[in-house]
Order: C-alpha cells, then structure tokens, then sequence
C-alpha cells in the first residue's frame, strides 16, 4: 500500500495505492489495484498483468473530471536495469513538476 498525504497536513491524501498479489494462470505478475486521487479519482479498481522488465500504463478515468495514469514497472529485485530505468523516471517527473 502506498498513501502520499500533504506535507503540510498529513491529514490529506493526495494519493493512495493498494497492489494485491493474484494468482495467474499464464505464470505472468497480476496484482488486483486501488486508486483513488482525491479531485481526480474517487475509487477505481481493476487487475494488472506485469511482465517483468516491461513498462504498463493504465489510463484510469473518471466522468466529468480529469483521469490519472497509472504506471507500473515488474524488476527482480537485483535486475542490472533497474537503477537506469528509475533514474530516468525520475528525471521526467522533474521536468514535469517544473
């Protein structure tokens, strides 16, 4: 589960996440999701296939207001890729937050 809140007031959510492990028949990832992202999403839920090392988007909408997209990321917890991969994800979120 991830919860980010204001840091001003940890009082207010600004997002929440929950990801549970299901079992898959075809032997991929799959993970049952909440999200909710108040002013966007009140609550959407779904199941997510992962490969891993491939990148999965999912556009998650909400009528009358602006969706969200959520992106997830399947890594072996020692996989020679991961570090680049996060670095440039964190290089575009800064060029997005500015």
């Amino acid at each position: 589960e991830l919860r980010l809140v204001c840091e001003a007031d940890p009082r207010l959510e600004r997002m929440s996440l929950t990801l549970e492990p299901v079992a898959s028949p075809a032997g991929d990832l799959a993970y049952n999701y909440e999200l909710s992202v108040p002013g966007h999403v009140e609550r959407a839920r779904g199941t997510v296939h992962l490969t891993q090392g491939r990148e999965k988007h999912i556009a998650v909408e909400a009528p009358g207001r602006r969706g969200v997209t959520l992106a997830l990321y399947a890594a072996p917890l020692r996989h020679p890729g991961l570090e680049r991969y996060l670095e440039l994800r964190r290089r575009r979120l800064g060029r997005t937050a500015s």
